[in-house]
């Protein structure tokens, strides 16, 4: 009887050490922000702040026309080039700063250095907040 209380007592102990082990592994499903942000994306719409309250107001809304067709090629190497349905507008550099909260990106054509806040990102949509501007424009785009 000893033998069967202490067998069956180090099977409880190490069902329950067993247990705690695979409940405290840490599973990860969400992906990186630069993982996110890598890919092919098209504008969707924009608020721009006119009124300049820093908010975003109905009358700010306009939603992107696929007339417009602008895409955003964002590769793994850091570079990246805006498009539109006929011809490649611009090529840029990109990175993130602040824990992957800020987007900047190097505008080749321009010459010039635009800063973004993201909002939100996930593998299948992006809003950016640029700051850099008199007038805050918010951005969202859907990944193809």
């Amino acid at each position: 009887m000893k033998n069967i209380f202490c067998n069956l007592s180090v099977f409880v102990l190490l069902s329950l050490l067993l247990l705690s082990t695979v409940s405290c592994t840490k599973t990860s499903s969400s992906t990186s922000v630069p993982d996110q942000l890598v890919g092919n994306w098209k504008m969707y719409e924009e608020y721009a702040d006119t009124n300049m309250n820093h908010l975003q107001d109905a009358s700010d809304y306009h939603q992107l026309l696929d007339s417009f067709n602008i895409m955003i090629t964002v590769n793994k190497d850091g570079t990246g080039k805006e498009s539109s349905s006929t011809e490649v507008l611009h090529g840029f550099t990109w990175q993130l700063l602040n824990n992957n909260k800020n987007l900047v990106i190097y505008d080749s054509l321009a010459a010039k250095v635009i800063s973004y806040d993201i909002i939100s990102i996930n593998s299948s949509a992006f809003t950016i907040l640029d700051t850099t501007q008199s007038v805050y424009v918010w951005e969202t785009a859907h990944k193809q």
